[in-house]
């Protein structure tokens, strides 16, 4: 069993975890039909990011995390206050963006020179799609100014 890489990956999963409950909870509120297909779509890749590290923390004799832990429960209670006030669509997009920009520096935080080649490059592949949800983001935020 390769701790130090199973450790890695679990701090990952658990904020891809904590990106599927803030989709979650905004879907939950939100109204745009069309922005909410676009969300389902981000969350979607939220949910493979996480069956991706799951798949490779098995692989490396371990066992994946499935909640998103203490700092994910905050950062999910914080998001939904924020939401909750202010429903305008431009709002809820840059909450959103922000957060995924949070989660990817944490998660090049935690990567850093603590994985072995393979799971380095799906960690840089899940990071890819994690920016193109970002930049998605940003233009969706422009198109609802």
């Amino acid at each position: 069993m390769d701790n130090g890489n199973i450790k890695t990956l679990n701090t990952i999963l658990k904020g891809e975890h904590m990106a599927i409950h803030a989709f979650d909870d905004i879907l939950g509120i939100l109204e745009d039909s069309s922005l909410k297909n676009e969300f389902y779509q981000m969350q979607r890749i939220h949910k493979e990011n996480a069956m991706r590290l799951s798949d490779r923390i098995i692989q490396l004799g371990g066992h994946p995390q499935e909640s998103q832990g203490f700092a994910g429960l905050m950062a999910e209670t914080m998001l939904k206050i924020k939401t909750s006030l202010r429903h305008h669509p431009q709002y809820i997009i840059n909450t959103l963006a922000e957060a995924e920009d949070k989660g990817i520096q944490a998660a090049q935080e935690a990567a850093k020179g603590n994985l072995d080649q393979e799971s380095a490059v799906i960690v840089e592949d899940i990071l890819r799609r994690d920016r193109t949800n970002t930049a998605r983001l940003r233009e969706l935020s422009v198109r609802y100014q």
